[in-house]
């Protein structure tokens, strides 16, 4: 699995997509986007093997669709 330090960076960047707002798309595929290069540098390294990136990968793919799902059921406000 991820090291210490590598899975406390990659739920922060989780956990940071999960607490934008639902505007904010764009921040929210740019943390999951970190949160994406961290599995692969650990996969390409050797420390975690394929199976392992698959798994943590779904949470990823979850808190996408977490954050997809927050464009349709949260009001967005915007500036007039």
């Amino acid at each position: 699995m991820l090291n210490e330090r590598a899975e406390e960076f990659f739920t922060g960047r989780i956990k940071a997509a999960l607490a934008m707002p639902a505007n904010r798309q764009i921040g929210v595929e740019a943390e999951l986007g970190v949160a994406s290069g961290i599995l692969a540098y650990a996969f390409l390294a050797g420390d975690i093997t394929h199976d392992q990136h698959k798994i943590l990968h779904r949470h990823i793919d979850a808190a996408r669709a977490e954050c997809i799902k927050k464009l349709y059921t949260e009001p967005v406000r915007s500036c007039a």
